[in-house]
């Protein structure tokens, strides 16, 4: 039943694409009856199905502009990244916009692209530190000592500090009382560095 649907959404894009159904299968841990695929190096396998990818991907963005994101690609496997790598060198005449998300250290071949853009994403000042804690913490007033917490321990980034205020919630540091978020005793024990291990 699998088979037979990706062969006719295959089909449906366009119908030379039905000759990347084998690799497509075979990446999904499916049943290959393809004896010629089959018999492919590991290697050439691995061509096969980069490229079917990159031919799904760009067809489809011929029926509608396709946006694809990619987070922490500070963590990204190998093959991963020959992957998006291979995509990129396709993307200059296709309506795909790739975005991919790493931590400053992180470094890639990318930028001499024409169609490469950076955003960096700075330290946030106090005043958008506070309000980027209220923001999280809708439904109530935040009192200044949970922005105090929250920003002492976080130093203005702001991934650290979402991730900070959710455990805060969920240990029971914050909690919600008539329309205010306030600090429990819990809150001296919490430590920044759990939140951290998980970006």
């Amino acid at each position: 039943m699998i088979k037979k649907e990706m062969a006719g959404k295959l089909a449906g894009l366009h119908e030379k694409i039905e000759r990347d159904l084998s690799p497509l299968m075979e990446l999904l841990s499916l049943n290959v009856e393809d004896e010629d695929f089959g018999k492919l190096e590991p290697q050439q396998k691995r061509e096969r199905t980069f490229k079917a990818i990159r031919n799904l991907l760009i067809r489809m963005s011929q029926e509608k502009p396709l946006d694809l994101a990619v987070e922490d690609m500070h963590w990204v496997d190998k093959t991963s990244e020959e992957f998006l790598d291979y995509l990129i060198g396709s993307l200059a005449s296709t309506h795909i916009l790739l975005i991919l998300l790493y931590r400053a250290e992180y470094t890639h071949q990318w930028g001499s692209k024409s169609y490469y853009r950076k955003i960096g994403l700075n330290q946030l000042t106090s005043q958008s530190s506070a309000e980027l804690v209220q923001a999280l913490l809708q439904g109530g007033e935040v009192t200044p000592e949970i922005k105090d917490l929250i920003l002492n321990r976080t130093s203005g980034n702001p991934l650290y500090m979402e991730e900070l205020t959710h455990s805060l919630l969920e240990n029971g540091s914050i909690q919600k009382k008539d329309h205010q978020f306030v600090l429990s005793g819990k809150a001296s024990d919490t430590q920044v560095e759990p939140c951290v291990a998980r970006l």
